[in-house]
């Protein structure tokens, strides 16, 4: 990542493809396929033009390369194939392509794919862009040679969770998936990186037109310093985050399932978001309510069908008898639960939350405050998708674009979980065990009742 103005397509869609390109040539004797990708075809077309310029006129590749050089005007504005490429038939594909990033690719593979600026303008203000310019981008990695396929990026950031924020957070069993190489417009002890470019007063002078603008200075920070995690806006700290064995969790706490019903084709389907159960245990310490997730499920694959299978089966699991489900659309979800519990004959009961039509952040960063104070803890032998996506959100929160996993958590501080759970607070095992098997009792009459 680099600022704006700085050499970024120059170097990605030109030496960079060049050189890799005679590279196979030299050591293996292979003609490579390439790649040219940018938001807009007619951009990536510019730099597949300008990189086969090299050959028709370039004298220093001309003196140590002929064989690969043209003297007349070859290949089109968006395919060429360099000169020494045998015509017979063995290469089905051009040397080089240049792309729109929501072209069809289908049956092209490529040894090299060079991105370049897949986020623009656009994708400041709207979520729409960014989520299909993710989806457009998972598409065209399925292009690359299997054995021998890279991929290099080049760009600047617009928004905290565009393309470049998500591919910064990808990770494989804790591993980056992605190589980073950030170069801001100042660097370390103030030096300017591209002083050619911009000068240190003209770079604050748009830094405080930004601020005064919009009242900060986040999107100066991810142009020009290609921060995009403002730490000005983070509301939450990854020393929160706690961990502990499931022999740690204390016995007789009380086991609630929230359950986001996000499943595959309801209304939530194509938003990008994910249906979410977690089972929670509660802990009562004095005044305070200490929480320990166990398990659950995170994913945006699940339909209506699959969801109630995993519910009843981390009911079954771990005892659970309570469930929470939030829904925007209606009580229908909670009905046909009920109904399928009746049907399994599986004891369950549904606990309508009171806090649904409450700001969603306001909730959540309450829940950021009970982390915040060492009463939630997540069990190490929690789902890893689930612990993974609520990590991922925590640490991030409000910078992200979807909340379902952190949301589901804050749900524990529901006033309808407390008033479930407070029967049993200050109880003993045997004091408990005494309250479940307790025989009903007659109800009281009034005197306005018949006799």
């Amino acid at each position: 990542m680099a600022m704006r103005d700085s050499f970024k397509s120059t170097f990605s869609q030109g030496a960079v493809p060049m050189w890799y390109w005679l590279r196979l040539l030299e050591l293996y004797g292979r003609h490579g396929r390439i790649a040219l990708i940018h938001q807009k075809e007619l951009q990536a077309s510019a730099n597949l033009v300008r990189m086969k310029l090299k050959t028709l006129g370039n004298p220093w590749l001309w003196r140590t390369w002929p064989e690969v050089c043209q003297d007349r005007e070859y290949g089109t504005k968006t395919e060429f194939t360099f000169g020494c490429v045998p015509q017979t038939g063995d290469m089905a594909e051009h040397s080089v392509i240049a792309r729109g990033l929501g072209a069809d690719l289908t049956g092209f593979h490529f040894d090299l794919a060079c991105f370049d600026d897949l986020v623009i303008e656009g994708h400041r203000t709207s979520k729409t862009l960014r989520d299909d310019t993710s989806m457009k981008y998972d598409a065209i990695m399925y292009t690359l040679d299997s054995v021998r396929g890279k991929k290099i990026h080049t760009g600047t950031p617009y928004h905290a969770n565009d393309q470049w924020g998500k591919m910064y957070r990808a990770n494989v069993d804790g591993k980056a998936v992605y190589m980073f190489v950030r170069i801001p417009a100042i660097g370390d002890d103030s030096v300017l990186n591209f002083p050619t470019r911009q000068s240190a007063e003209m770079l604050e002078q748009e830094r405080q037109e930004e601020i005064s603008r919009s009242g900060n200075d986040d999107f100066w920070q991810l142009q020009k310093q290609c921060e995009f995690r403002t730490t000005r806006m983070l509301a939450a700290d990854p020393a929160w985050w706690r961990e502990v064995p499931l022999k740690d969790v204390p016995p007789g706490g009380w086991r609630v399932m929230i359950v986001d019903p996000a499943w595959k084709g309801t209304e939530n389907a194509g938003e990008g978001d994910s249906a979410a159960i977690e089972v929670w245990s509660l802990h009562r310490h004095g005044a305070w309510i200490v929480r320990y997730l166990l398990d659950g499920v995170h994913s945006n694959t699940l339909t209506d069908r699959e969801g109630k299978a995993e519910i009843f089966r981390l009911c079954k699991k771990w005892g659970i008898e309570d469930c929470a489900p939030e829904e925007r659309g209606g009580h229908s979800f909670r009905t046909s639960l009920a109904d399928e519990a009746n049907v399994r004959g599986v004891p369950l009961t549904i606990i309508n939350l009171k806090s649904m039509q409450v700001n969603k952040m306001q909730r959540i960063v309450s829940f950021l405050g009970e982390m915040q104070a060492g009463r939630v803890f997540i069990v190490e032998g929690c789902d890893e998708s689930l612990k993974e996506a609520l990590r991922d959100q925590f640490i991030n929160y409000p910078q992200v674009d979807y909340d379902d996993a952190i949301d589901c958590a804050a749900y524990t501080s529901d006033p309808a979980i407390a008033e479930s759970y407070a029967p049993y607070f200050n109880t003993g095992p045997m004091d408990a065990e005494r309250i479940f098997r307790r025989e009903p009792k007659e109800p009281m009459r009034s005197r306005h009742c018949g006799v």
